[in-house]
């Protein structure tokens, strides 16, 4: 087809005359779009309408607007090449294409293209006209959408519709008529005739005699019959149709639906004939179900007897009773005529009963019941299972036993009594009479068999418990002895040595002398450290040391133990201190003395380990909201990364020497371990070798307000005091079986004229002599080898005479856990060895001049 050429010549107005005026009006006034190009295919015209349809404005200049511009491409090729040609040979051409506006929104239209020839038969200019039918083209595709809606609901509803012209018997199918009766639509034309064909020989007139009533009444239709498929196979199918009026005002149209029902048919057959049954059934299961009733009622009640005589035996009620509850209870629930429990004896294989309910009272011991196959009690243990026998005399499985023939039993059932695989005994259950037992009846029986082996268990497990408490409480008690009895055999002669020491110490000697007494006298002291930290590691493991929980000023407790180690730091020129303060004074709970202890560990530790002219720093510091941190650290020798582990470990000693210095016992930290654990902290070190070690303990912090500071009373004035009267003499008795110790106390009082000192080796001779001489002090030693030191201070506060004397108590065993004990036994103070002659001293004074 040719193109759009350019147009040789000009375009006449075409508002010169009046006639073109009109038609311009008309053009103007027109809703269709109106528009003409010349022959360079520019326009020369467009109409209000069009451009309103275009999107443009009304005096927009359109001379640049071109007739292909006006169309989305493929438009304007049907216009270019079918429009123009078809209008140049015919005169006018008309087709749906599209325009698209200024704002590029493309819509359809009906187009009409007319060609204006000139004189000379050559293209002058072209005129259009476009019909918008956008609203119709919607509408096109809403009915084509519910068309194919409508196709698909048909097929998702596996049903065909029909349209039955009854007036030509025409019926035309809509769906998969193929796969509702396997012929096609084509194979299915013929109209009702056809239909028919394939309706079932038995429904054929049936089926004929519904058709004509239905097009006599026009009434709605609704009939199901039997059809043949193409493949022979036979289908049950429902028809649901109406008439409706046609264009001429005639029902002679019905339009409906045709279904396969063939698996519904089949079943409501299937549920006719199930309820069928099922009537039968309810008539059979009418008796059944009253037995059901009466075993499911007799079944709670069994439940609820064992979970009463578990509940009994859960409140620790005593195995006699509880067995002759459980052979009652069966008795009664099974019914049966004697019930028993049977005790197990591996050795002799054989019973013993331990409750019996029903059996008769022959005036004697029951005969013996044997195990293994000569029994039903045996053979229930031989076996491991619950036995079940309808007729015991005519057992073959085991002998009929000589107990169960004097009784006369003929049925009976016997359940294990078994903890794991070690059989216990048997629960056994006779009826006088023979009878089947039910499933039920056994498995009542084997739990009431279950709760007694938990009861027999549970009892055996209480023994057990019962001795390892006995045999660890025993233990307890003999390590304590041992504990008590060794303190006293060590601190005993010690405190001799280090006595002697003391007062070697203030005697004049010579340089060897007294070189050799201080080797003593550390000696000594070494000594008593490593018998306190092993006594307080036995203490602790054993769970026998209290403690005294109080707020405890961490600042203050660090001054002091500072204060105690301040006179070894300088000896080696090392410098304690403490870093910067916490904003708030830190408290911590604890026991003052034993976290003492710790710290003095830890600071001992620092100088001892560390370098000459080396430093310590103390910090102190919130580790999180709840705890403080106290910590340690020295510029020592430190310690191999491998090695932390073993520091706690007692009597691990990681290094006997380091730049001449004495390695410790190893037990130190490993109480210092034990202790903060036992406060409820934590203890840690860190440690790099040649750079030093810290150490740390982690405990809870203590609120605690601070109090203004109590302000010193002022003191009395005192008047002079008229000279003191000639001392008088003080009788001090020493009931001490320690010669070496007697001798310590008599030397340092040598120089003591006031008072006189009197031994006893023995408690009796001492509570003898305290009765002829009435002293004015007791010194008792509580460890004598004739009687202890209860017994001794029961019998003078016994005895009128010597009640009033005042006792102080001498002993070698910390004494902590007894003080209360011994202070309600009038001893007025504790004087543990070994002790320092200065607080012998104090001692002596504080009790001589106290008022009875």
């Amino acid at each position: 087809m040719p193109d759009l050429q350019p147009m040789k010549g000009t375009v006449r107005d075409i508002s010169v005359d009046e006639p073109n005026s009109r038609f311009a009006r008309i053009f103007e006034a027109t809703t269709d779009v109106v528009a003409m190009t010349g022959r360079e295919g520019h326009l020369l015209y467009l109409n209000a309408a069009g451009r309103k349809l275009l999107d443009l404005e009304p005096d927009a200049e359109i001379s640049s607007l071109t007739l292909g511009g006006l169309h989305p491409e493929w438009a304007f090729e049907i216009v270019r090449l079918e429009g123009i040609p078809s209008a140049q040979q015919q005169g006018s051409w008309s087709g749906e294409t599209a325009l698209i506006s200024a704002t590029g929104r493309e819509f359809p239209v009906l187009q009409l293209v007319l060609v204006h020839l000139g004189t000379d038969g050559t293209l002058e200019f072209v005129t259009t006209i476009c019909r918008d039918i956008s609203d119709r083209k919607l509408k096109e595709l809403e009915r084509i959408e519910w068309a194919n809606r409508y196709n698909a609901a048909i097929q998702a509803s596996g049903q065909v519709v029909f349209d039955w012209d009854t007036l030509s018997s025409e019926i035309a199918y809509g769906g998969e008529i193929e796969q509702l009766l396997g012929f096609s639509a084509d194979e299915m034309v013929g109209g009702i005739d056809r239909l028919r064909n394939v309706v079932h020989p038995d429904d054929v007139n049936a089926f004929d005699d519904r058709i004509e009533v239905a097009t006599m009444m026009r009434d709605p239709f609704d009939y199901t019959f039997r059809a043949i498929r193409k493949n022979g196979v036979e289908v049950i199918i429902r028809v649901q149709g109406c008439f409706f009026l046609d264009r001429h005002g005639q029902f002679g149209r019905m339009v409906g639906f045709l279904k396969d029902v063939t698996k519904e048919r089949m079943g409501e057959q299937a549920i006719q004939l199930a309820n069928e049954r099922l009537e039968q059934r309810v008539a059979e299961r009418t008796g059944e179900l009253a037995k059901a009733n009466f075993d499911l009622r007799n079944s709670a009640l069994r439940q609820a007897a064992v979970s009463r005589l578990g509940q009994r035996a859960l409140a620790g009620q005593s195995l006699g009773e509880l067995m002759l509850d459980a052979a009652k209870t069966v008795m009664e629930m099974l019914p049966c005529e004697y019930s028993s429990v049977l005790q197990y004896n591996d050795q002799a294989d054989d019973f013993k009963p331990l409750a019996e309910v029903g059996w008769p009272n022959t005036g004697g011991p029951r005969l013996p019941i044997p195990g293994g196959t000569r029994s039903l009690s045996g053979y229930a243990v031989l076996t491991g299972n619950a036995v079940v026998s309808t007729d015991i005399e005519a057992e073959t499985r085991f002998q009929y036993s000589d107990a169960s023939r004097v009784a006369g039993v003929r049925s009976g059932i016997a359940a294990c009594i078994k903890a794991g695989e070690r059989p216990l005994g048997v629960f056994v259950s006779f009826s006088l009479r023979r009878r089947d037992f039910s499933h039920d009846d056994v498995s009542f029986v084997q739990s009431i068999a279950n709760v007694l082996t938990a009861a027999i268990e549970r009892h055996e497990a209480e023994d057990s418990i019962r001795r390892a408490r006995a045999e660890a409480e025993a233990a307890n008690r003999a390590k304590s002895e041992f504990l008590s009895r060794m303190s006293h055999e060590l601190r005993t002669p010690l405190n001799a040595i280090l006595g002697f020491t003391q007062i070697l110490e203030m005697e004049e000697h010579t340089e060897n002398q007294a070189e050799s007494i201080g080797h003593i006298s550390r000696a000594g002291r070494n000594l008593l450290n490593l018998i306190n930290e092993v006594l307080d590691i036995a203490r602790l493991d054993s769970g026998r040391v209290e403690f005294l929980m109080e707020s405890v000023d961490v600042l203050e407790l660090i001054q002091e133990t500072v204060n105690s180690v301040s006179p070894a730091a300088a000896k080696r020129n090392i410098t304690i201190r403490l870093s910067d303060l916490p904003a708030s004074a830190p408290f911590v709970r604890s026991d003052r003395e034993r976290l003492r202890q710790i710290l003095q560990n830890f600071l001992s530790n620092a100088v001892k380990f560390n370098h000459e002219g080396g430093s310590v720093l103390l910090t102190v510091a919130h580790c999180n909201s709840s705890h403080w941190r106290i910590g340690v650290t020295d510029t020592g020798i430190g310690i191999p990364q491998e090695n932390l582990a073993r520091l706690f470990v007692p009597f691990e000693r990681l290094g006997t020497r380091e730049g001449g210095i004495e390695g410790g016992s190893g037990l130190g930290l490993a109480l210092c371990q034990r202790l903060i654990t036992s406060l409820d902290g934590r203890i840690g070190v860190s440690s790099n070798v040649g750079t030093g070690s810290t150490f740390w303990v982690e405990l809870p912090a203590e609120e605690t307000e601070i109090r203004e500071p109590v302000p010193t009373p002022a003191l009395p004035n005192v008047e002079a005091t008229p000279p003191a009267p000639a001392k008088e003499i003080h009788k001090i008795l020493y009931i001490e079986d320690d010669a070496a110790n007697y001798f310590l106390v008599d030397r340092f009082l040598a120089n003591r004229k006031d008072i006189q000192l009197m031994s006893a080796l023995l408690g009796s001779v001492g509570i003898a002599m305290a009765r002829e001489h009435l002293p004015d002090l007791i010194l008792l030693d509580l460890n004598l080898p004739d009687m202890d030191g209860e017994q001794i201070l029961r019998s003078l506060r016994g005895d009128r005479i010597t009640n009033g004397i005042r006792v102080v108590a001498v002993t070698g065993e910390m004494m902590i856990e007894r003080e209360e004990e011994l202070r309600a036994l009038g001893v007025l103070e504790i004087l543990v060895k070994p002790y320092k002659l200065a607080a012998i001293t104090a001692l002596l004074e504080r009790s001589l001049t106290r008022k009875s």
